[in-house]
């Protein structure tokens, strides 16, 4: 199967904000006016700041003040990632 490479600057969903996003999938997407199918494998790494903890205090434990920074800006890596979509939905 080919692969495909995936770029994206940003996406953003309530309190969680993913950015430089980037990943090669393998897998077949066939799109037409009536609808479409989607399945698509592989790896996907991104940058990441969740502030739904919010920000760290002084009256905050040790743990819970590093907890909380790393929460704001971190990287993650997913392997074996799938999603499949069609008229079902994403998956």
């Amino acid at each position: 199967l080919p692969i495909s490479r995936v770029n994206a600057e940003g996406l953003t969903h309530d309190k969680l904000t993913l950015t430089r996003l980037s990943g090669a999938l393998r897998g077949s997407a066939v799109l037409a006016a009536t609808g479409g199918d989607l399945a698509l494998a592989g790896t996907v790494a991104t940058h990441g700041d969740w502030s739904g903890l919010g920000g760290a205090s002084a009256n905050d434990a040790p743990e819970i003040a590093a907890l909380k920074r790393a929460a704001r800006s971190f990287d993650a890596e997913t392997r074996g990632l799938s999603v499949t979509a069609g008229d079902g939905g994403l998956r």
